[in-house]
């Protein structure tokens, strides 16, 4: 039972919040565009305490001025990622290498769970192209 939620799970050392590593996404990092999001990514060897992949979570407020929705759609980014990271994770664990990920919602309509969840898959399966 606890492989099964540490496989599907997604813990604190997942998340990406130091401002530095933040800064070196954004300024070195390559850009993959699905609509509707935008993810920025970099890759890096791994060591021992870093987990495969680490997210950061972005809805401006330029586009949702109110906070529910930017709640609901960064819950929906983070749900449809912790579904599928899997095999992403697999493959970074095996090459030794680890990964950030930056998911920016570049629209003002608010999607459906299931228009996020093809957008996010689109998104890991060309970075995982670019490995």
């Amino acid at each position: 039972m606890s492989d099964i939620v540490k496989q599907f799970g997604l813990s604190k050392s997942e998340r990406i919040s130091a401002q530095g590593r933040i800064d070196r996404l954004f300024q070195g990092g390559r850009v993959v565009v699905s609509p509707p999001l935008r993810s920025h990514y970099r890759l890096e060897e791994a060591s021992e305490e870093m987990p495969p992949i680490s997210i950061l979570v972005s809805v401006p407020k330029k586009y949702h001025k109110r906070a529910w929705r930017r709640n609901l759609l960064k819950r929906r980014i983070r749900e449809s990622f912790r579904l599928n990271k899997c095999e992403l994770g697999k493959v970074l664990a095996e090459k030794g290498k680890h990964l950030d990920i930056a998911f920016v919602y570049t629209t003002k309509e608010v999607f459906d769970y299931q228009t996020i969840e093809y957008g996010v898959k689109k998104c890991l399966a060309k970075i995982q192209k670019h490995l």
